[in-house]
């Protein structure tokens, strides 16, 4: 089922976009609110994967760019040094100054860094076995935080589903992604 995993590991210097006042905040607004007291399930994304994978025409990459840009995604992190507020009524957690969020990394077949997102938690339990919370992000905001990593030493990319039917989106197939979503 799962194919060899080739690497999980956590970084810690990608961590303080929320925190320390950096330009990208994931508490930014391009859609409709998430309702965080329902679960996130993408069954759109999972069916388009499944289908380009399994004829990948350009009608199906059509069909999977905009399920890839109407999803919301689950990026599992390690919380483990995060310093919070007591949750409001709404299931938002506002994270302190100072917190360090861990994101997971995944290392591809050719030793490149893919930040790990899943559609829902079933997902995160087929990748990782650790204890993780999530931030939920939409499209818009996950394709900015992996572009906007100007070091070029961190992310090259997003794997969605790692613990199944994967789908590795590097830079080059992101960069147009983020155009067609701000149409």
């Amino acid at each position: 089922m799962i194919k060899k995993m080739e690497k999980i590991m956590f970084l810690t210097w990608l961590s303080l976009f929320l925190i320390s006042g950096s330009t990208f905040s994931i508490a930014e607004t391009d859609g409709p609110p998430v309702d965080l007291n329902k679960p996130v399930e993408n069954p759109q994304l999972k069916a388009a994967i499944a289908k380009y994978k399994e004829d990948s025409t350009t009608e199906n990459w059509s069909a999977l760019e905009k399920s890839l840009n109407s999803a919301y995604y689950l990026v599992p992190i390690i919380a483990d040094t995060l310093k919070t507020q007591p949750t409001d009524e709404s299931g938002k957690v506002v994270v302190q100054k100072g917190s360090i969020i861990q994101f997971m990394v995944y290392e591809d077949t050719n030793k490149s860094y893919l930040l790990p997102v899943c559609t829902d938690w079933d997902e995160i339990a087929l990748f990782t076995k650790q204890k993780v919370d999530t931030v939920v992000m939409r499209p818009s905001q996950l394709w900015d935080f992996v572009l906007g990593d100007k070091r070029q030493k961190g992310y090259q990319g997003v794997v969605v589903n790692p613990g199944s039917n994967k789908l590795e989106l590097h830079v080059k197939d992101i960069a147009p992604l983020r155009k067609i979503a701000e149409r």
